[in-house]
């Protein structure tokens, strides 16, 4: 994709895509790691001047950690409904049976144990730096490598993800809150798309 001001906004949206996607992974660091709210209050409060602050560092770092833990997964999910206020946005698509579109398969089952290993990898990670380096080069390589985006996030708003081959052999991911039956003689159309990427796409509905 060439970079200029007016392709700027699509870039950092689908930068922000890919950080979204990826968000699971930091807050596995935390939990595996114990970093509470209260370690990062102390630092941040712990000596200021002020009172206030000092006063809600202390309520954070008597927080039983459950809070702490509820806190970093209800922002991921607060994050990941912003992204979807932006879909309407995107540039508009489409896949018609018979025409563009010869087979859909549920890819559920092939990308969640993809995604499982950047758990493991949160899991095994003993310095945050390195968590830091491995998250960019994550980061950076999802990005570049216009990957189809998976974001296991999106399955709490009710979304499901297909893989669909069209007329070219070019097989792309599908993100729609219908529930299909690939198996199904029905067309299957997706009239209304948006393009996450030139690989992923998301439907919208009436």
């Amino acid at each position: 994709m060439k970079w200029d001001l007016k392709t700027l906004p699509l870039t950092l949206y689908q930068i922000c895509n890919v950080i979204v996607s990826l968000s699971l992974f930091v807050v596995v660091y935390m939990i595996s790691h114990q970093k509470t709210l209260g370690l990062f209050s102390q630092r941040w409060w712990g000596n200021t001047e002020y009172e206030c602050l000092r006063n809600i560092s202390d309520v954070l770092t008597n927080l039983h950690p459950l809070w702490s833990y509820g806190v970093y997964f209800a922002l991921v999910i607060g994050i990941t409904w912003g992204v979807i206020l932006f879909f309407p946005k995107l540039d508009d698509d489409e896949m018609q049976n018979g025409g563009s579109i010869k087979s859909v398969e549920d890819a559920s089952l092939q990308f969640f144990p993809n995604y499982l290993a950047y758990f493991f990898v949160a899991l095994s990670a003993n310095d945050k730096y390195a968590v830091l380096i491995v998250f960019l080069i994550m980061l950076v390589l999802s990005y570049l490598s216009n990957t189809m985006l998976y974001n296991p996030l999106l399955v709490l708003f009710k979304y499901r993800y297909y893989l669909v081959v069209n007329g070219n052999n070019k097989r792309s991911l599908v993100i729609t809150q219908r529930l299909l039956n690939p198996a199904s003689a029905d067309p299957i159309s997706f009239p209304k798309l948006k393009r996450l990427n030139d690989n992923t796409f998301i439907e919208l509905k009436d």
